[in-house]
């Protein structure tokens, strides 16, 4: 079930996948490697929310330590960038 689909719902455990750079939040590189931008940090931070409150007894946060990427071959993935906002670091087991 994708996260716009589960607004309004709630499950006992709730698996909240896909957390790396670039897909989620969505990440464009800019002239140089630091130039780094997130276009829909604030909908993407919303959706964020909304996975994470549909679980009644528990959320588990999944981040790969290897990606696909757009060429096919596997890379080393970076954790997301809201696996990293200090107010859930009290969240995490």
């Amino acid at each position: 079930m994708t996260l716009h689909k589960s607004k309004g719902l709630e499950f006992k455990i709730v698996f909240h996948i896909d957390l790396e750079e670039y897909p989620f939040p969505y990440q464009q590189k800019g002239a140089t490697w630091d130039d780094i931008s997130y276009p829909s940090l604030a909908e993407d931070s919303n959706l964020h929310y909304v996975g994470m409150t549909r679980a009644e007894q528990s959320c588990i946060l999944i981040q790969t330590t290897l990606r696909r990427n757009a060429k096919g071959e596997n890379e080393n993935s970076n954790p997301s960038y809201f696996l990293g906002l200090p107010q859930l670091e009290a969240l995490y087991n």
